[in-house]
């Protein structure tokens, strides 16, 4: 069985992360969202760290192309800035 290296959740104000945070698990976490003002919120929860993605209309969408950037993120220094911003045009 293959094991996941992060954990996606998508929020629209920071609860679900938050409570995924809360038990602590073995890999690291990613709140998507496409507010700024959440993603900088969710930065002070241990373990999460945030990327901002513009909605689409299907969700599914919004979440293939979260899933395509988080599989480029590495965890970076102590003190850096994790909240990244990424805009991508729809082409379909």
């Amino acid at each position: 069985m293959a094991k996941a290296s992060r954990i996606l959740v998508a929020t629209e104000r920071g609860n679900a992360p938050r409570l995924v945070s809360s038990y602590r698990p073995g890999m690291p976490v990613t709140a998507v969202t496409d507010s700024l003002v959440t993603a900088r919120r969710v930065q002070i929860l241990p373990g999460v760290d945030s990327i901002v993605v513009e909605e689409y209309e299907r969700g599914s969408k919004t979440m293939q192309n979260a899933i395509i950037i988080a599989s480029g993120i590495c965890r970076s220094k102590t003190g850096a800035q994790n909240c990244r911003y990424i805009r991508l045009s729809q082409s379909d």
